[in-house]
């Protein structure tokens, strides 16, 4: 695919999770009430949308959806054959699926991954022996939010124990209440990371973090020098990333940051790179202090 139309400015894409199958990056993120869109690219920085299969152009329409407000943080992996989409709607960690990445997505199962009554922020890890878990963020128990990881049964049907991950307690996590959301696991060798955010999104201090587990589910160390992304460059509010691969291989990162010094929204997406730094005789994950800004691009 060839970028030939007109610019229109900045992604617009808070929570932003980006896909890549064969040549073509797919991103999502949260930009809508009435559900999530889809936008293509071959190079990273030069997009365009995809024309989705439910109403009005969307991948994920709410009248579709388990949920019917507050759609946040889609997530799309490619599973059995089909596309599963893990996202945020009511505050509760809901699953849809479609046969084709362009939807449309509905509910799968009961379309709702657990019975917390509050849950945001929902991904997945598939293990090298395929064992799969979701992580997301749970709050309403007193202590502020808290991250969460359990396995799930093999057709992701059903949530098993859940596990106690990553919590507010650093003085950089602290700054503006406390809140830890966002995971992303991966897996490098026989260690298990987790990058996360900490601080309220609204924050200027919204930053990155980042663990190291010998064990899915943990228990995890957070890193002594954290937090490894926080006001890179010009930026604020730099926060809620996921991490995937380039068509290289190279580990990259793609977050979101506020619209300016004095302005939250319309929050925008950035993409960085992720270098692999040896501390300690640790491997360690920091982002590059040079970052691309994705400008979407008439059809």
């Amino acid at each position: 695919m060839v970028v030939s139309g007109q610019p229109l400015g900045q992604m617009n894409l808070a929570d932003p999770f980006i896909y890549l199958e064969g040549d073509t990056y797919y991103a999502f993120g949260t930009e809508s009430n009435d559900g999530f869109r889809c936008y293509r690219s071959e190079d990273l920085e030069h997009w365009v949308q995809v024309k989705g299969k439910a109403k009005s152009g969307f991948v994920l329409h709410r009248e579709d959806s388990s949920g019917s407000k507050g759609f946040w943080a889609p997530e799309v992996y490619f599973l059995d054959g089909r596309y599963f989409m893990l996202y945020t709607a009511d505050e509760k960690p809901c699953i849809a699926v479609a046969d084709d990445i362009s939807g449309p997505f509905r509910p799968y199962g009961h379309g709702i991954m657990t019975e917390d009554p509050n849950g945001i922020d929902n991904t997945l890890f598939i293990d090298k022996d395929g064992s799969v878990y979701m992580y997301w963020v749970r709050w309403g128990l007193g202590r502020g939010n808290e991250i969460r990881g359990a396995r799930l049964s093999h057709k992701m049907q059903s949530v098993g124990k859940q596990v106690r991950c990553i919590w507010a307690a650093e003085p950089w996590e602290l700054i503006f209440g406390r809140v830890t959301e966002a995971p992303t696991v991966m897996r490098i060798g026989d260690t298990y990371y987790m990058t996360y955010s900490a601080n309220d999104f609204r924050s200027q201090d919204y930053a990155v973090g980042l663990a190291t587990a010998s064990s899915p589910l943990g228990p995890w160390t957070k890193y002594g020098g954290n937090p490894i992304m926080r006001k890179p460059g010009e930026l604020y509010g730099t926060g809620h990333s996921s991490v995937f691969r380039n068509k290289e291989g190279k580990l990259m990162m793609v977050f979101h940051a506020h619209a300016s010094a004095s302005s939250i929204g319309p929050r925008r997406m950035y993409i960085t790179s992720l270098e692999e730094v040896i501390e300690d005789g640790q491997l360690i994950l920091k982002p590059s202090s040079e970052y691309l800004t994705p400008h979407l691009y008439s059809r």
